[in-house]
Order: C-alpha cells, then sequence, then structure tokens
C-alpha cells in the first residue's frame, strides 16, 4: 500500500489537503489492478 500527501496553498488563504492512498485490488482473482482513494480535507486559515 502507498501512500500519497499532497498540499496545495490558494492564495484566499484556503489550504487543500489531499491524501491519495493506492491498494492492489483483485479482479476476477486473475490480476491485480490499484485503485486510488483520494481524502480531500479544506483547511481555512493562514498558511505563511
Amino acid at each position: 500500500m502507498a501512500i500519497s500527501v499532497s498540499y496545495t496553498n490558494s492564495q484566499n488563504g484556503v489550504a487543500i489537503l489531499r491524501i491519495g492512498i493506492t491498494y492492489p485490488v483483485n479482479i476476477s482473482g486473475a490480476r491485480q489492478s490499484r485503485a486510488p482513494l483520494i481524502f480531500t480535507g479544506f483547511v481555512f486559515g493562514n498558511w505563511d
């Protein structure tokens, strides 16, 4: 399982934190693919 965290700071002072978790998914017991889960949180404040 791989976890990636990205942070975006917009000009209006709204910080967007995105955490993506990639996990293996078994399809028909034959092949594996990776499906992302995206969690987006909004943090309001001044991030200098």
